[in-house]
């Protein structure tokens, strides 16, 4: 498999409000506001339209995908991906996140993180736990741990957008720099709903956001493709990247999150410690975000979210 360099992801976007923090009344975030839900594309600019999405997400009370990160690539004349985990479940003051191999919950006033990885035996069995303000999440609250914030970065698409979204100030800040160019693209079916295209010209990158207008809400978003550097005799390739936010939906949910189980003999720790390294480990039973086809250097914008 090739060995990626990721150029461009996602998350240039989310650091800066990410380091900012995002702490807000927790009576503006108990409902929707009005005046917040987006507008038809006759009385909106591409600009106005996805503003006013993101702002629906930042007063969400609830929110809930079956969110995943795909990398398509050619392969022997055939059509190939791969697909690695990125869903948020939120109710209130409850949250759970599984992105990559990084499980997060967060409710009734404590915060709890593990990683299941085979190949740091699931980070030497580590479970954070912190206690935490019994109170709408943010990202300060979220990401207090460096190695935590860095494991979820990491991963093919960076740090979930969902989160940004839900908890920043100003979700994806950078994003909407003035000299970045918005405009409307085609019109396409998403998940079984009819989504408009926004289609964001951001310095030498393209980003697509595909938003359904009647829910107000994204449900796939395009990002910069990938280049991988081939092995000895084969040829370079560039690897498309989508995040597909399935099933989103701002409703109250009427289900329980599937929250993956506890390493085996959990240690409890209040920060993480870099686990042992292992060479023994079974390429298969990594994570997309642990295996080598994810663990090339990032660019200095790949930062931790808690850091400036």
């Amino acid at each position: 498999m090739f060995a990626l360099r990721m150029y461009h992801v996602m998350a240039v976007f989310l650091v800066a409000s990410w380091s900012q923090g995002c702490d807000r009344p927790a009576s503006r975030a108990a409902q929707v506001v009005e005046d917040d839900a987006p507008r038809s594309v006759s009385h909106s600019s591409p600009r106005e339209l996805l503003a006013s999405i993101f702002s629906r997400y930042r007063n969400a009370a609830s929110y809930h995908d079956r969110g995943v990160v795909r990398l398509s690539y050619a392969s022997g004349g055939r059509e190939e991906s791969r697909v690695a985990p990125m869903n948020v479940w939120l109710n209130q003051n409850q949250l759970y996140v599984n992105a990559y191999d990084v499980h997060l919950l967060s409710d009734a006033g404590s915060m709890t993180a593990w990683v299941l990885d085979g190949a740091s035996r699931n980070f030497d069995s580590q479970v954070l736990r912190i206690e935490t303000k019994n109170q709408r999440p943010t990202i300060d609250t979220l990401f207090p741990d460096p190695l935590l914030a860095d494991r979820i970065a990491a991963g093919l698409a960076g740090p979930p957008p969902q989160l940004e979204w839900l908890f920043a100030r100003e979700p994806m800040k950078l994003l909407f720099h003035s000299e970045h160019r918005f405009e409307f693209g085609p019109s396409e079916t998403v998940d079984r709903r009819l989504c408009r295209s926004i289609h964001v010209h951001a310095e030498n990158d393209l980003y697509v956001f595909w938003v359904d207008e009647t829910a107000g809400i994204v449900r796939r978003v395009n990002l910069p493709p990938v280049v991988a550097s081939p092995s000895v005799g084969e040829e370079i390739q560039t690897m498309s990247l989508s995040l597909e936010l399935n099933n989103a939906s701002f409703d109250v949910p009427r289900y329980d999150p599937d929250i993956q189980p506890l390493p085996p003999n959990p240690r409890y720790v209040r920060q993480f410690a870099p686990p042992e390294t292992r060479s023994d480990a079974p390429v298969q039973n990594r994570s997309p975000a642990a295996s080598g086809a994810a663990s090339s250097p990032r660019p200095a914008f790949f930062q931790s979210p808690n850091r400036q």
